[in-house]
């Protein structure tokens, strides 16, 4: 490891850019225009409202977020956005086509063996296997003739 390379995982509590983590929270944009904020919540895997796991992923970056005020400024100017503070945060993508997502710098950890692997959106290879042998059983369940219909 040469010295850029320490400096930057000291800046970065130890992370780098392509290393493999497993994210446990993440942030989530409240708009609430109506009261004039625009704030980030923590949000978590497993959240109350899924069964989700947590998920592994790539770092692809780091950023910083930034909640602040919306006001109506007219109906000629609009809004009018107003930053009120900064929350740094690690952009990971859970794969290499979907939109990264912000994490709190202690909102992951390290990936370990025996950690989920990161899977495609359609799900991990155990769902599709699974949904694979739930249509092969359909399939005999119900047959089809040689144009694909259904023979009831």
């Amino acid at each position: 490891m040469n010295k850029v390379e320490e400096k930057l995982r000291r800046k970065h509590g130890g992370f780098m850019i392509g290393d493999l983590v497993v994210v446990s929270e993440f942030y989530k944009r409240k708009k609430d225009h109506g009261k004039g904020r625009a704030d980030y919540n923590r949000s978590r895997y497993p959240s109350p409202y899924s069964e989700a796991q947590p998920r592994a992923g790539w770092i692809v970056g780091f950023t910083s977020l930034r909640p602040g005020r919306v006001e109506y400024m007219g109906f000629d100017e609009g809004y009018s956005y107003t930053a009120t503070g900064s929350l740094p945060a690690v952009l990971v993508r859970f794969w290499p086509h979907l939109r990264p997502v912000p994490v709190p710098f202690d909102g992951f950890r390290e990936w370990r063996d025996g950690d989920p692997e990161p899977y495609p959106p359609n799900g991990s290879r155990k769902e599709i296997e699974e949904a694979r042998r739930c249509y092969e059983k359909f399939k005999e369940d119900y047959p089809r003739d040689e144009r694909g219909r259904f023979t009831a």
